[in-house]
């Protein structure tokens, strides 16, 4: 008796589990585009506009509190020259600069407010400095020279200029852009690759065709990871990116992302560019610096000497104000709590992007390096 029953139950939730399956299939779609993605998942991304010059800017004096990617949704506001500000608080907009920051997604603050970057953060402690954030999402050292130099032609000032330089610039700097005549023009290639593993490339194509299905297995995994039952996984294309990986392990992304190019040769590439921004900021008297740091790879599978921070040592010991090696302090955080507890704490979870604790970790540094001179 008692098997019976408990085939009739196996019965029943297979009969329901194809049912759904089939109902996903057909409708999921329709239903993920009308409730869920309308209400979770879009996000406010006009913002961001082509430049003709240095490729891509946000709309000037621009207000949202629903960007973000993935489920976290944040603000994003714009002043009147399309840097970004805080949405909170008010903001000392002009275009003599003591201190600009410039970088990529990083120090922009990827999925986060302004007020949790180490950009604003730094700026808190050194109200009596006029103090903007250049930086955007996938910007390279092709970029930040020639958005310098465009902002210099309008009548910019700048005391300093310290730039993030990102373990992805390598790779930006020569498959996605090329300086032409000091604008930036992109390549007609496919740039945007991953190293996605099997599994996720199994995922994804189960996203594609069963929106429903996959949106319950992410509920369920995320209520089993907050309940401790299962330990938080981090993707196998974080902990194996070319895009980073390049430090230590560039012969096996060669081919496939970096278009067979040589890695001096492509080192050689961002070097250029920085020497092109070098030599504008010495004509108009504008100190450089700058600042490594790394990625969750990095911190995994290379060492705080690496290639990154010795191609930019070098680089800043006649040109540089400073050079800013932020590698070290995430090693120690390795070495204090192991890389899989280092990488939750400092990083978003799921994403190669540094969290609002790195940005604190940064900012700490930034402002013991910088109370010296201000």
């Amino acid at each position: 008796m008692l098997k019976k029953k408990i085939y009739k139950i196996i019965i029943f939730f297979t009969i329901t589990f194809f049912i759904f399956l089939f109902l996903d299939l057909i409708f999921g779609k329709l239903i993920f585009n009308k409730l869920i993605r309308k209400n979770f998942k879009d996000s406010d991304t006009s913002f961001a506009i082509k430049h003709a010059v240095y490729h891509h800017a946000v709309k000037e004096n621009y207000k949202t509190f629903s960007t973000g990617s993935g489920n976290i949704r944040h603000s994003f506001c714009s002043d009147k020259f399309g840097f970004r500000i805080s949405c909170k608080k008010n903001n000392v907009i002009s275009k003599n600069i003591d201190i600009a920051f410039i970088g990529d997604s990083q120090t922009s603050g990827f999925n986060l407010d302004y007020e949790d970057t180490f950009v604003f953060l730094f700026n808190e402690n050194f109200k009596n400095l006029k103090i903007s954030n250049l930086a955007l999402p996938s910007y390279s050292p092709a970029i930040y020279y020639s958005k310098i130099n465009y902002l210099i032609k309008n009548n910019f000032k700048f005391k300093e200029i310290i730039v993030f330089l990102d373990l992805s610039d390598i790779h930006d700097d020569n498959v996605r852009y090329y300086l032409k005549d000091d604008t930036v023009k992109e390549k007609d290639i496919n740039f945007r690759k991953e190293n996605y593993s099997q599994v996720d490339k199994t995922f994804f194509f189960l996203e594609r065709k069963l929106k429903l299905t996959t949106s319950l297995i992410i509920l369920v995994d995320d209520f089993l990871i907050k309940q401790n039952f299962k330990k938080k996984r981090i993707p196998d294309w974080v902990d194996n990116n070319p895009r980073s990986g390049w430090t230590y392990n560039y012969e096996q992304y060669k081919k496939k992302f970096y278009n067979n190019i040589e890695l001096n040769e492509a080192i050689q590439t961002s070097i250029i560019n920085m020497n092109k921004l070098y030599e504008l900021l010495k004509k108009n008297n504008i100190k450089l610096s700058i600042a490594v740091y790394p990625w969750p790879e990095t911190l995994k599978n290379d060492v705080h000497e690496n290639i990154q921070k010795k191609i930019w040592e070098e680089f800043c010991k006649s040109k540089c104000e400073k050079f800013i090696n932020l590698m070290d302090i995430f090693f120690e955080q390795k070495k204090i709590i192991g890389y899989h507890e280092t990488y939750l704490k400092f990083f978003i979870y799921g994403d190669i992007h540094i969290n609002k604790n790195s940005h604190k970790l940064i900012a700490s540094q930034l402002i013991s390096i910088y109370k010296k001179s201000y």
